[in-house]
């Protein structure tokens, strides 16, 4: 019996040996001296079932043997050095006794998978920590021959981390790891999983446990074709290395976008490759996105494509038609009367006649022609693939009854029409710019004929084509020359309490070749639609700077100016560094200065001006908000909005004298003005009858003809900055 043991004995140990050469090549730090011993021990011939247990005891490698349990069934010299401990004392204690408690759930949760499944033969533990704090790795293969199953003996190799430093480094290496707010995948050369961090948990819903030994292809979501993931193999296989935006599957099917890096990494002792995968989840970035995209495509209040994706989706839409020889219609809508409506009942109201404009709009158009807001109440329709004029005539015709229809606005009966102007690709042009600027032509050509009508653009429109050319280029000469063609005038802002002057308005004028000087406003129109308003906004700050200096230096009296800014300057993010860089050239600074914004143009880009403007509050400047009771500022806007004076649109001041109804609306922006802490600038004050009457409602600032025009540099320098 004694010897049916001892051969039994013999022949487990027989197999331990080999099981022991096939850890030791997969050792991530083998051992020389122990590779040139087994060398030379099998060149030799040496029976090593007969001298296993020496070679056992001696050999460098620390060397344990576990049961299904964890138990230390048996363990070498290297081993007792390694815990510090008798053997007596080591044998039958479960190794898991021995680890610090920060690596215990892990190892006890990891072993106990890998003993149920029966295809997992090996398992390696990266990072372990005793409660001495000696960090190691763990190598573990189960012995599966049939002599042994019914014991499931367990063969664990340990690898400390021998200094000091290596053990700090490879503690803070696995933490790192844990702590990354990225997923992270480590795969062997067949793409199994070796190991992934707790935010791979986190954002899969997988734990660590269940993909051990599987491919992430578990993660695919099903949107990518074979070609794709071809292709980032093949970028893996070449550069070693791949990084994009991938869709994947979490484990309750939720589908989400990530950002991925795959890189591909060599061992340099073992030569074994291995695969990194970092990945974050970018969902709240893509939503981030989308609303940036929104807010530059679409049209806030309608939702609508807006003026620059309009641009884009036309101009694309030109290329296929070119290609394909086909037509294309733009038609050109202005509100008729909208404005009264906003005169009357508020802006509110008037937003919501837009809101359902663009509904009634939709309900008439084909789902792919595409409609966009372009204004205040400028709607612009494209039509694709048409067969000829009569197809855009019904379309426009069924357009204009639709907006004839009644709008019934909180019990309010609202009735407007619209004027529309229409240009076909390619009879009437082959660009976007051509087709937009005829079908407006046309546009105005039906509000001159009595509105609610639709035109097809003629050639005699041409002739508002021509006035515009004539624009362009005094608009163009005037860049290349300023000192010749620019010239700002100065209009005088009074305080009316005691008549003294408070400040100036910047005002634009330009000269044509005969010395006459040009509708400022179509000059701004053109310089905005043809990207110069920058250009043409630097050199009227740069006149005014040098007319501020120059009174400055001459002990003249000097006051702040006001300068108007457009909408698009504001866009600019080198806006306020340029002004400040011409301010400093002569010594000045943007507190000197006073900017004024439109009403319309600044709450129709709310968010991307509110930045800018609060910079240039903090510079001391102080901000006016121009035409008021033209646009659609609500109290809560208003209040957001670093605003510092108001100024009311002359066109209410021009009917004070004699509407009752546009003396309560002027009375109420007053109260409203100041009840948000701002000061009131009432533009376009003529007779005496409305001074007379401004004052007794507490206007702060006056402005217009009854006190001065427009006055050029030198007047305006001799009527009032002399001292």
């Amino acid at each position: 019996m004694f010897d049916e043991e001892t051969r039994a004995y013999q022949e487990q140990i027989s197999s331990l040996n080999q099981i022991i050469v096939e850890l030791q090549q997969e050792l991530f730090k083998q051992k020389q001296d122990c590779q040139i011993m087994e060398n030379d021990l099998l060149a030799e011939g040496i029976n090593i079932k007969k001298d296993y247990s020496i070679y056992f005891e001696q050999s460098p490698n620390i060397l344990i043997i576990v049961d299904k349990f964890g138990k230390i069934k048996n363990l070498n010299e290297s081993a007792i050095n390694f815990f510090e401990k008798a053997k007596f004392n080591i044998l039958e204690q479960n190794l898991r006794t021995y680890l610090d408690q920060s690596v215990f759930m892990e190892y006890t949760s990891k072993f106990q998978s890998f003993l149920k499944d029966i295809n997992q033969k090996t398992m390696n533990f990266h990072f372990l920590l005793l409660k001495n704090q000696k960090s190691f790795s763990l190598n573990l293969k189960k012995l599966d021959e049939s002599n042994y199953e019914k014991d499931n003996l367990i063969m664990g190799v340990i690898v400390p981390y021998d200094s000091e430093g290596s053990q700090s480094s490879n503690y803070l290496s696995h933490l790192v790891l844990d702590q990354l707010k990225d997923g992270v995948i480590i795969t062997n050369e067949q793409a199994k999983i070796l190991k992934v961090n707790s935010a791979f948990t986190e954002i899969t819903g997988y734990s660590q446990d269940f993909v051990l030994g599987k491919t992430p292809s578990l993660l695919k979501s099903g949107r990518h074709t074979k070609e794709f993931y071809s292709d980032i193999w093949t970028a893996i296989k070449h550069h070693g290395w791949w990084a994009g935006e991938i869709w994947n599957k979490r484990k309750n099917n939720n589908i989400f976008p990530e950002w991925l890096q795959i890189n591909r990494v060599v061992e340099p002792v073992t030569k074994k490759m291995f695969y990194i995968a970092i990945f974050s989840d970018i969902t709240d970035r893509k939503k981030r996105q989308y609303e940036l995209d929104r807010l530059a495509h679409y049209d806030l209040l309608t939702g609508l494509v807006n003026r620059h994706f309009l641009n884009i989706n036309f101009s694309n839409l030109l290329e296929k038609s070119k290609r394909k020889n086909t037509k294309n219609a733009i038609l050109f809508m202005d509100l008729d009367h909208f404005k009264q409506v906003n005169d009357i009942y508020g802006h509110h109201e008037g937003d919501l006649l837009l809101q359902e404009t663009a509904q009634r709009i939709l309900s008439k158009v084909r789902t792919n022609d595409i409609v966009a807001r372009v204004g205040g109440d400028e709607f612009v329709i494209i039509l694709s693939r048409i067969q000829n004029e009569k197809i855009v005539l019904d379309i426009a015709n069924s357009l204009i009854k639709e907006i004839r229809k009644p709008f019934f606005i909180n019990k309010n009966e609202h009735n407007i029409g619209t004027s529309i102007g229409v240009s076909i690709y390619p009879d009437h042009g082959t660009t976007t710019a051509e087709l937009m600027s005829r079908a407006d032509s046309a546009m105005y050509r039906s509000k001159n004929a009595g509105r609610n009508q639709v035109s097809i653009f003629k050639e005699e429109d041409e002739k508002y084509i021509i006035e515009k050319d004539n624009f362009k280029n005094i608009l163009l000469k005037t860049l290349k020359n300023p000192s010749k063609y620019l010239e700002i005038f100065y209009q005088p802002i009074f305080n009316i309490a005691n008549n003294q002057i408070n400040s100036l308005e910047a005002l634009l004028r330009i000269k044509n070749e005969k010395e006459e000087f040009v509708n400022p406003e179509n000059i701004i129109s053109i310089a905005e639609s043809e990207g110069l308003i920058v250009e043409l906004g630097e050199l009227i700050f740069n006149e005014v700077c040098s007319f501020y200096k120059f009174n400055k230096d001459n002990n003249l009296k000097n006051v702040p100016i006001a300068v108007n800014l457009s909408v698009l300057q504001l866009m600019k993010e080198s806006f306020i560094e340029s002004f400040e860089s011409i301010a400093f050239k002569r010594s000045l600074q943007l507190k000197d200065f006073n900017f004024e914004i439109t009403e319309t143009s600044t709450m129709e880009n709310l968010e991307s001006l509110n930045f800018q403007l609060n910079q240039l509050s903090k510079k001391g400047s102080k901000i006016y908000l121009d035409d008021f009771g033209t646009g659609y500022a609500s109290l809560s806007q208003l209040h957001n909005l670093p605003i510092d004076i108001v100024k009311v649109d002359k066109s209410f001041t021009f009917r004070i004298d004699k509407d009752e109804q546009a003396r309560k609306m002027v009375n109420s922006m007053i109260s409203m003005t100041h009840g948000l802490n701002c000061k009131i600038v009432i533009e376009g004050v003529e007779t005496n009858e409305s001074l007379k009457w401004l004052k007794s409602v507490n206007a702060n600032y006056l402005q217009g003809y009854l006190f001065s025009k427009p006055l050029n540099k030198d007047e305006i320098r001799n009527k009032y900055l002399i001292v």
